[in-house]
């Protein structure tokens, strides 16, 4: 009788575990093949390596860059296809991406008409006694899973020795531009005044063009303007959580330290997250000095009523999210969390830890989130 109950048991198991409904820190387990998920957050895995940034592609896989090693260098790529819940081969660079090259957080990846990815900030030495170093640009074929390299960018050149112009290593490449046809605009530096065109009809870079010269083309806007909801969303915080008298315990313009950032869902719906929260509304400024928090509750916010949503939910980590192509779907790729003492369960559910326990060890050190999500909306 105890031997057939125990069988039961392990069936039980078996389908609970391949049901797609397990849990990973409270979060459902998200299942490709169900053609409409119900709205909120979905786990669906861990990256292979650290992940920095990423982006959709063309064919609805997201391609992930990521490092090994470094975090200000991104080693090689990652795909995830959303539709299996399957991560593809890590595919190295022939030159790691330096972030630390980029100008202003400048995403050094571009996506062409054609599918294919053009990556710039690829850091390459031309002499590795005294680290002098240059750019060069990649192209990814994700049909292929081939990566090739195009050559070695003219711009953005800074000289240690005026008097010898061959002692010199260039850096700081900026934002990227489709032109069509096979050619792209690359930008130097923030201040994006000087360019290069990049022909991959026959690989060629062509020589800087300066701000000011007949060719050069003026670059799209940087940093397109938002509808400006960030103060709205702050005095929505603040009538959700009366309680907790802000303004007054703080003395700090706007609430400041709850640090809420907001992600289009829609024209009038975004999701937010807070990174200074131990729980909804309970924010560690309020007990001391601001301390990033070990979870990141969800909210969300609509413009029309102005009205903030708690979720119910929470992020271990808050990355980067993405649009998948064509769908109610973001996906949230990476982030940082808390490496603290005493250890916890990095899959654990919020609830399941006192709250005096996540004021008594928040941690300074942070340590990068492999994690994946969904949310549907």
């Amino acid at each position: 009788m105890i031997r057939k109950f125990s069988v039961i048991l392990l069936i039980i198991g078996i389908i609970i575990s391949t049901s797609g409904c397990s849990f990973a820190g409270g979060v459902p387990k998200y299942n490709p093949k169900d053609p409409n998920p119900k709205p909120g957050l979905y786990y669906v895995g861990e990256t292979k390596h650290f992940p920095i940034q990423g982006t959709v592609l063309k064919d609805g896989r997201v391609l992930i860059l990521a490092t090994t090693k470094y975090f200000e260098r991104v080693d090689g790529v990652e795909i995830f296809d959303p539709t299996t819940n399957k991560l593809e081969q890590y595919l190295p660079l022939p030159y790691p991406l330096f972030l630390g090259h980029t100008a202003g957080g400048i995403f050094p990846t571009l996506v062409l008409d054609d599918g294919r990815v053009l990556f710039n900030s690829g850091l390459g030495l031309i002499e590795s006694g005294n680290r002098k170093t240059a750019n060069y640009y990649q192209i990814l074929n994700p049909v292929t899973n081939e990566i090739s390299v195009i050559g070695r960018g003219n711009m953005c050149r800074y000289y240690y020795d005026k008097s010898n112009p061959k002692d010199y290593f260039s850096f700081s490449p900026s934002m990227m531009n489709d032109l069509g046809k096979g050619k792209v605009t690359s930008y130097c530096g923030s201040r994006m005044e000087e360019m290069e065109i990049i022909d991959l009809n026959n690989n060629t870079i062509s020589k800087p063009i300066k701000k000011g010269d007949k060719d050069y083309i003026t670059p799209p806007e940087k940093y397109p303007k938002g509808p400006g909801i960030y103060i709205d969303l702050i005095t929505s915080y603040r009538k959700l959580y009366p309680e907790l008298n802000l303004d007054e315990k703080l003395n700090l313009p706007n609430n400041s330290f709850v640090n809420l950032f907001n992600y289009k869902l829609t024209n009038t719906r975004y999701l937010v997250y807070a990174t200074n929260e131990v729980d909804y509304g309970v924010t560690i400024a309020v007990y001391g000095k601001v301390r990033a928090s070990w979870f990141r509750p969800l909210y969300e916010y609509n413009t029309d009523t102005k009205e903030l949503i708690k979720k119910n939910e929470y992020l271990r980590g808050a990355g980067r999210m993405y649009h998948l192509n064509d769908t109610n779907k973001l996906i949230i790729i990476g982030g940082a969390i808390r490496d603290v003492f005493p250890p916890i369960n990095p899959n654990a559910d919020p609830k399941d830890i006192s709250l005096t326990n996540r004021l008594l060890y928040p941690g300074w050190a942070k340590k990068a989130s492999k994690k994946i999500y969904i949310y549907v909306y």
